[in-house]
């Protein structure tokens, strides 16, 4: 497993689940939906031991809490131009660490 997004703004450290789907697909089906109990539980343990495996790069940032988030980005395709459309959607604080 691994973690798609690590940033740091203000103090939180947000590790980031990115979930793609294209627009037809999605239709009716949240990628939200895609981060589960089963999930969540994963991605908190291969937190856990990234923030252990680089305690000590991690303690130059100083940060006060994690936050666990999703971005879904939904793609659509021109078939006849090529041209590309994207939409992404954040869901901050998704689940709790």
């Amino acid at each position: 497993g691994e973690i798609d997004i690590i940033a740091l703004k203000q103090g939180i450290l947000s590790i980031v689940e990115v979930k793609t789907r294209s627009a037809e697909i999605a239709e009716g089906f949240s990628p939200f939906a895609a981060v589960d109990t089963k999930k969540s539980n994963k991605l908190k343990k291969i937190t856990d031991r990234y923030l252990h495996l680089e305690r000590g790069y991690l303690k130059r940032f100083n940060f006060e809490s994690i936050r666990f988030d999703v971005a879904a980005v939904f793609y659509k395709e021109d078939l006849t131009t090529g041209n590309l459309s994207v939409l992404i959607k954040y869901l901050p604080d998704a689940f709790n660490y």
